[in-house]
């Protein structure tokens, strides 16, 4: 038998904890649901930062194999290969 055709038959005790219960369960469920946007949120932001890094990194290396080159072979022979 389905919950909503076995309510009207309780005693009012009972309903009156059964609908206790149904508000408690609604608190829980709008606490987790605000939790999982926040966390979803700060995915999203994470996402970002770690999108920021690998571009950060990359220009980094790039940078430095630069220098690296620049040291190895002088700035004079360096002007001529960056024309």
């Amino acid at each position: 038998m389905p919950l909503h055709a076995l309510l009207p038959t309780l005693p009012s005790v009972h309903l009156t904890f059964f609908t206790y219960l149904d508000k408690q369960l609604d608190k829980i469920d709008k606490f987790y649901l605000e939790r999982e946007k926040e966390a979803q949120a700060r995915s999203k932001a994470l996402e970002i930062q770690l999108r920021e890094l690998k571009d950060h990194r990359k220009i980094f290396y790039v940078s430095a194999l630069f220098y690296a080159f620049a040291f190895q072979f002088g700035k004079s022979n360096l002007i001529l290969y960056s024309t």
